[in-house]
């Protein structure tokens, strides 16, 4: 059993009750909800499992098990976490931890049928807003230099690249390059600015 009461007769993937999360939804229908639903950690993984390549380097975990083990570390740490919703239809994560009082990280997954800008990148901004209002100064992430999907929705968003860290990891098996990227409180208003207009 773990800390959240997940066994492992649980951990398969059944259907989530939507809850359709709060807020207006979007032109796209996407609204977001705090924090994930603990009982869906077994749907997020199947995503993630599925975008494994693009996501995940040769040291991320490998199992359910141990990924709902390190999700509830990470919560019970102080991480944020939002679901992701179209037209009350759980599909995405999105999460994000403290690196410093004005700077956090943050990562997102998002199931094939939320592929797409409309959802990805409403999702994104509607969390996004949420974290600068909370007086956080910057928001940076990285990315696997050919996860051109990823690096382009985030260009987006206002992100821009601040750098490249040549062989940072592995990808089966071989050296890959990983590239950070930032976006400020100030270039996410420019992105919202131009987005009213």
């Amino acid at each position: 059993m773990t800390a959240s009461g997940l066994n492992r007769a649980s951990l398969e993937l059944t259907q989530v009750k939507p809850d359709g999360g709060t807020g207006p939804a979007t032109a796209a229908g996407v609204t977001v909800s705090r924090p994930f639903p603990i009982h869906a950690l077994p749907r997020l993984w199947a995503w993630t499992v599925e975008s494994r390549r693009q996501v995940a380097d040769d040291f991320a975990v490998q199992t359910l098990e141990e990924f709902v083990s390190r999700w509830e570390a990470a919560e019970t740490a102080g991480r944020s976490s939002w679901a992701v919703w179209r037209d009350k239809e759980l599909g995405g994560a999105v999460t994000s931890s403290r690196i410093n009082p004005v700077c956090v990280d943050a990562h997102c997954v998002f199931k094939r049928s939320f592929w797409g800008h409309a959802v990805t990148v409403e999702a994104l901004r509607l969390v996004f807003e949420e974290i600068f209002s909370n007086g956080i100064l910057k928001i940076t992430a990285t990315a696997f230099y050919d996860n051109h999907a990823l690096l382009g929705l985030v260009r987006k968003l206002g992100f821009q690249k601040e750098g490249v860290l040549r062989q940072q990891t592995r990808r089966a098996g071989e050296l890959i390059d990983v590239v950070v990227i930032g976006l400020t409180r100030e270039g996410f208003a420019q992105f919202s600015a131009g987005r009213a207009e």
